[in-house]
């Protein structure tokens, strides 16, 4: 990690809404380390079209095991399942990249535990030899409009069965406000945070600002902007980015 003195680090900015929590792991590092953090997402997402998704009922149905690689994959499409009456097999098995995203699902469905697999590390490798072990399986990967080219050819080198099904898209958002602001630390969780960002900062300079991502794509996005990532989750030691950011504030100390 390279090293910025202690007392630099006074801001932060985390692309995602506000957490209504008071009591949040942010809300722990703005007390311990008297920092200032701006909550301002970058995209918002729009659910797929009703009528197309209704089109493919049948074909949804036909599946046999479901991939989730983020929570905001796992509410639209359950969303758009209650939309359409439409409710999956009880014998449906599920493949969860993280143990949030499962938890996550389970505010939707309750499968049994043995319908549950999640993979060890949250990266694509991962994923691919936990789809490879369960070749057997018709798989449904539910995705962001933006992510489905990148779940086919991951699927595809896996040599099974499968169907993409765009659940969403990432619209971006009006980012002007952030024009003549510093940061000392700048979180990204997806690729596409990246993308947006470096297309409307795109002389943005990183000598004084640290950044943070969450996910190898994520880190690979970074890299392919020219940037270095300072901070990166997960990890063993640090599973969340609000622990990769505790353990980086700590090592400036």
């Amino acid at each position: 990690m390279a090293k910025t003195k202690a007392k630099q680090i006074q801001s932060i900015l985390v692309p995602q809404p506000k957490p209504q929590d008071a009591y949040s792991p942010y809300a722990e590092l703005v007390n311990n380390y008297h920092l200032k953090i701006d909550f301002k997402p970058f995209i918002r997402l729009q659910s797929a079209a009703l009528s197309e998704f209704r089109k493919r009922r049948k074909e949804i149905l036909m599946h046999t095991a479901v991939v989730f690689t983020s929570r905001h994959t796992v509410h639209h499409f359950f969303e758009l399942c209650k939309s359409i009456n439409l409710e999956m097999p009880v014998d449906t098995k599920y493949i969860c990249t993280t143990q949030q995203i499962k938890h996550y699902l389970q505010k939707y469905k309750t499968p049994k535990q043995r319908q549950m697999l999640t993979c060890k590390h949250n990266n694509s490798d991962d994923l691919g030899h936990l789809v490879k072990r369960h070749q057997q399986e018709y798989f449904l990967v539910p995705c962001s409009e933006a992510n489905q080219k990148r779940m086919d050819n991951l699927m595809e080198s896996q040599g099974c069965q499968y169907t993409t099904l765009s659940t969403h898209r990432m619209v971006a958002n009006d980012l002007s406000d952030l024009m003549d602001k510093h940061y000392d630390i700048i979180t990204f969780f997806s690729p596409v945070e990246v993308k947006i960002f470096v297309a409307r900062f795109p002389n943005f300079d990183t000598k004084q600002t640290a950044i943070a991502t969450f996910g190898q794509e994520t880190a690979r996005a970074i890299h392919r902007a020219g940037w270095t990532p300072h901070i990166q989750a997960p990890t063993p030691q640090a599973p969340s980015i609000v622990d990769a950011l505790r353990l980086y504030l700590k090592s400036q100390v």
